[in-house]
């Protein structure tokens, strides 16, 4: 869905896109092929309207929701993510690998309980937080230098 909202989106202006979709593509089983392509079409509209893009893979899935809960969808999409970012000469995030990589994460970084109407897992503050320590260097960067390039 985001591909149809992206226009809209985009409309608010900015230099910088950071683009950060798919976790509901994965939870609905829509291809790894179609989430890259949707991936691209949304970072060249920017691209087209001036703006610079970052893209970021998504955090894990948690796996006492639905859809991935072994995360091999998600992995599979976390390499599609870095390889298009990289293809493409984009900035990167690789959020995935920053929830991953710490101990414990799901209960640290997570909301204790899992709502209905949230069925693949959303960030507590601490994960937010997590969040933003992994997207700031590279949006630093990516204004500092001017152009897409960069990858933390």
């Amino acid at each position: 869905e985001g591909l149809s909202r992206i226009d809209e989106a985009l409309d608010d202006g900015g230099e910088i896109l950071l683009l950060m979709e798919g976790t509901n593509d994965i939870n609905r089983q829509i291809s790894g092929e179609t989430i890259r392509y949707n991936l691209n079409a949304m970072a060249a509209k920017a691209e087209a309207r001036g703006m610079r893009v970052v893209h970021a893979t998504v955090i894990p899935h948690r796996p006492d929701g639905t859809g991935d809960i072994e995360n091999f969808a998600t992995r599979d999409v976390q390499a599609d993510i870095l390889n298009l970012a990289e293809s493409q000469g984009r900035a990167v995030v690789d959020a995935f690998s920053a929830f991953w990589d710490e101990a414990d994460f799901f209960s640290r970084f997570y909301l204790d309980d899992l709502p209905e109407e949230d069925p693949v897992g959303h960030p507590n503050p601490a994960g937010y937080d997590l969040l933003a320590d992994a997207f700031f260097p590279v949006v630093r960067s990516v204004l500092a230098s001017g152009s897409g390039s960069g990858q933390i």
